[in-house]
């Protein structure tokens, strides 16, 4: 297995789909449960100014196919584009303002946010999320981590606690216009000195 940072010459629509698949609230909503109208304005919003954009991903290949990923944002990742989301039809202004935005508290100076963690189904249970996290701890050594789960997700919540995340608090997240918002954890990692 290889991890590393992803390139603008790889598969761009097997990354929309992981990270389609993070999440089961955003994502169908944005995109109406259609996937692969998601995987297509996500492989453009890769390429785009985004927290989503190629230069915030890693991913973990196995024979040369993508099945893990971590999206990551540090204060000088690039939100510009924004506006030009409008034109996707992805429910803008409601996710803009409730979901988008609302990262930016998290993206401090000397802080990472972790928006995605996604591994393929069958890829799960084999270690991929852990060396996607340990290469990222490397290479962020002295800075703080943060991140939001889902409070059901137990599995995630175990390899967090694993790497020495802790729960900072609870809260509700995000679903989509009136719907039944997650239980989810706020988790934090300190700085290694």
């Amino acid at each position: 297995m290889e991890i590393r940072k992803l390139r603008k010459n790889d598969n761009f629509e097997e990354v929309a789909k992981l990270i389609y698949l993070t999440d089961p609230y955003i994502y169908p909503y944005w995109f109406n449960n259609n996937i692969e109208e998601g995987m297509q304005v996500l492989s453009e919003m890769i390429k785009m100014p985004t927290i989503f954009n190629y230069k915030n991903c890693l991913v973990a290949l196995k024979e040369n196919k993508i099945i893990g990923l971590v999206v990551y944002a540090t204060n000088k990742s690039d939100n510009s584009c924004l506006q030009e989301l409008k034109k996707y039809n992805l429910n803008y202004e409601y996710t803009i303002t409730n979901y988008v935005e609302p990262l930016n508290n998290y993206i401090k100076p000397n802080y990472v946010y972790i928006s995605n963690v996604c591994v393929l189904p069958e890829n799960r249970r084999h270690k991929v999320g852990t060396h996607l996290m340990n290469y990222l701890i490397e290479n962020n050594f002295n800075k703080v981590l943060n991140l939001h789960v889902l409070k059901n997700n137990v599995l995630a919540i175990q390899l967090y606690k694993k790497f020495n995340f802790q729960k900072i608090e609870n809260l509700k997240g995000f679903s989509g216009y009136r719907k039944r918002k997650p239980e989810i954890l706020f988790m934090e990692r300190k700085k290694t000195i």
